[in-house]
Formats: structure tokens, sequence, C-alpha cells
């Protein structure tokens, strides 16, 4: 596949003759790859076969990303990676700029974050305290993606009237299964049995952990577990 065609087939606005301009001037673009860790090609920095011509066929993707990294393709454009440190060995150090670390929350923010998505700043800082009395839950908040699934469960848990309130989640399983649980139930009501579908999530993401999969791609896994009907893909 072709650089120009891999652009168009995701943003079908750039019809050729635009696209064609936009890329003349390569050291105005800049690429985001978003998830390295996710992606399920390995990236060969060693390869020799590298595209140069942006409209030139026949190179899978992962062949375009290492071109433009090593700079053989679109010379001058900027190309920006994320990705979770287990995957940092997948890239060439030596051909990068320049790196950053995002630390996550530090706590003055983390109060700052349930105030704020709560909406409510006593009820938000009510949510903070309970989860500061977790050693589990707290450590898990640096992260804003965590910070945002406990915020989500808890959300819920505290806007219940006290006396209709049932345990907050006290372990990381609890929380996702009351997590999974609001997804369920507000987002595919026609789901009947939850339990069932709980279940099968769990054999799911254990197999994901004995096998290093991070994200299920294909219809094939999704339906080995029997989710087909109710996951779409890719699942994360």
């Amino acid at each position: 596949m072709s650089m120009t065609r891999l652009i168009v087939r995701h943003y079908k606005y750039l019809n050729d003759p635009r696209l064609r301009e936009i890329l003349k001037k390569p050291e105005s673009l800049l690429f985001i790859f978003d998830g390295l860790d996710e992606y399920k090609h390995k990236l060969d920095f060693t390869q020799e076969w590298l595209c140069s011509n942006p409209e030139e066929d026949y190179f899978p993707v992962h062949s375009l990303v290492t071109s433009l990294v090593r700079r053989t393709l679109l010379k001058g454009c900027t190309v920006l990676i994320t990705t979770r440190p287990t995957a940092l060995e997948a890239l060439d150090m030596e051909r990068v700029d320049r790196f950053a670390e995002i630390l996550g929350f530090f706590p003055e923010q983390r109060l700052m974050y349930f105030k704020k998505f709560f909406g409510d700043a006593d009820q938000g800082s009510e949510a903070f305290q309970y989860v500061e009395e977790n050693d589990i839950l707290y450590t898990m908040c640096f992260n804003p993606s965590y910070c945002w699934i406990i915020c989500s469960v808890l959300k819920s848990h505290f806007m219940t009237p006290e006396e209709e309130r049932g345990a907050a989640p006290r372990t990381v399983t609890e929380l996702f299964v009351m997590f999974l649980h609001n997804i369920l139930t507000n987002h595919k009501r026609e789901a009947k049995d939850q339990r069932e579908i709980l279940v099968k999530l769990g054999k799911m993401a254990y197999y994901g952990v004995a096998n290093k999969i991070l994200v299920f791609y294909d219809k094939f896994e999704i339906s080995t577990f029997g989710l087909q009907p109710v996951l779409s893909y890719p699942f994360l």
C-alpha cells in the first residue's frame, strides 16, 4: 500500500490533487502514531527495503512507519510515537531526536481531577477521601486513564442516595467488575445475562495476559470467546 492511498482511505476529503500539494512540504507535516505497544506488527529498523516515494505501492504499513522514522520517506516531516515503556525496545532510540515521559498526576492534581469530574467539590472530596484510605486505588490514580475509571465507578456510587448504596469497591477486581457492569447496563441494554458476559470477558482477559495480547483486533478472536454479539472490535 502507498502512503497516499493509506491517508486517503482514512481521510477521504484529501483527494489526490490536494494531498499531493500537502506532501510537497514534508517539513510542515506531523504524523502521530498513538499506541506502539498495541500495534500487532513489529517495526524493523534494520530492514533495507524502505519506501522513498509516498505514491509507491507494495509497502506494508509497518514499513511505511519505519521509512518515516528513518527519513527515507517525506524527509523533513515530524513523527510522534506514543507507547508504554514495555514497547520501547521496538524503537531504534538512536533515531529518536527527543523523548518525554508522562509521569501522571501528582497528589494535588488527583484531588483536583476528582472535584472537576464530579462537578461537585464536596462529593469529589468525599470520593477522594475514600480512595486515599485505599492504597491500591490511590496508587492507581496517578494514571489519568485509571483515575477516569475510578471516578466513573465512584461517581455512580456516591451520587446514589446513601440508603440505596451498595458497598464501594475496595479491590481492583471489584472496581473493574463495577465498571464493566455500568457499561453493560448503560450501553448494552439488550445484553440479558451480564454474569455470563463478565465470565467470558474474564476468560478473554486471562488469555490476553497469558499471551501478551493487549488488543483483540479480529472478529475470530472475539467470537472464540462468544462475545461477538456484545462487543465491537478492536477491543482493548
